[in-house]
């Protein structure tokens, strides 16, 4: 693939953005919606584990700066079912990577 410069700055910006605004969102509550987990963790989950795993840009775009969005992931992988599922896609979940 060509390195496109201006490409990689405008969706990495577009990817910090997105979970700059889910970590304010996280500040005060548990989950997405409020207290109890709900569709839209199930549903936004797999695109932040993605930024983790599927394209490995944890570092690059300095996600352990959110931590609100990391304590959200942590919550979301201490549930039994959404780590058998991530296992499934990513394999063995290491939550230091």
């Amino acid at each position: 693939p060509v390195h496109i410069e201006y490409g990689v700055d405008r969706y990495a910006m577009e990817a910090k953005r997105i979970v700059d605004v889910l970590d304010h969102l996280l500040e005060n509550r548990q989950f997405i919606v409020g207290e109890e987990v709900t569709i839209a963790d199930f549903a936004i989950f797999p695109w932040v584990v993605c930024l983790l795993r599927g394209y490995n840009a944890g570092a690059f775009l300095k996600l352990d700066s959110y931590t609100h969005v990391k304590a959200w992931c942590d919550r979301m992988m201490s549930r039994p079912n959404v780590r058998r599922g991530m296992q499934h896609s990513y394999g063995k979940w290491d939550p230091n990577k």
